[in-house]
């Protein structure tokens, strides 16, 4: 083969490996995307948790079901090209049979002044039911939070989402805490 063959045969090798698709990773708790999945409400809870809004609701499995069949909620922030749905916001159904009620209360939100959109998602990623979360301050100095449904078409929610695998827990990591320092020790390192 003559050498510039072989530089073309190479360079073809290099771009299909640089552009080949790392595997997906496998969520380390099996579950399955409902295929079905309906909502009919969801509303801010009384009470937040650490630097979140957590929103509360219901869905219902309908046909048809899969074993460990549960559903993900998105985040969609009016500031952001795509969608969040980590894995701690991943629900299942308690069992395999149309009709299966989840009820939920999840960390969807941060507790940050601003306009949010929260989806139901089941299937194939597919947004079944949406919420617009908007977030103000008060003049306490409080937050003030107020969701009302939203087409599931809204610009501000058609977006591509990006998941996290699901690991069994409904709760966020913990913030990260700043690193310490030491004021007595200006040059140290």
């Amino acid at each position: 083969m003559p050498s510039t063959g072989r530089r073309v045969l190479a360079a073809s090798i290099a771009a299909t490996l640089l552009t080949t698709a790392a595997p997906v990773q496998a969520d380390p708790v099996p579950w399955a995307m409902a295929p079905c999945v309906t909502m009919s409400s969801m509303e801010p809870a009384s009470k937040h948790y650490s630097t979140y809004i957590v929103l509360e609701g219901f869905a219902v499995q309908c046909d048809p079901v899969v074993e460990n069949g549960g559903f993900r909620l998105a985040t969609y922030s009016s500031a952001a090209p795509t969608g969040d749905a980590p894995g701690y916001n991943v629900r299942l159904f308690p069992s395999a049979t149309v009709g299966a009620v989840r009820h939920f209360g999840a960390t969807a939100v941060p507790a940050t002044v601003g306009e949010y959109g929260v989806c139901v998602l089941a299937g194939q990623l597919e947004r079944v039911a949406c919420y617009w979360v908007r977030v103000a301050s008060t003049t306490a100095g409080d937050l003030n939070v107020v969701a009302v449904p939203l087409a599931t078409d809204a610009s501000l929610v058609d977006k591509d989402v990006v998941t996290t695998p699901y690991t069994g827990t409904i709760l966020p990591p913990p913030p990260k805490s700043p690193p310490k320092t030491n004021p007595a020790c200006g040059t140290c390192f």
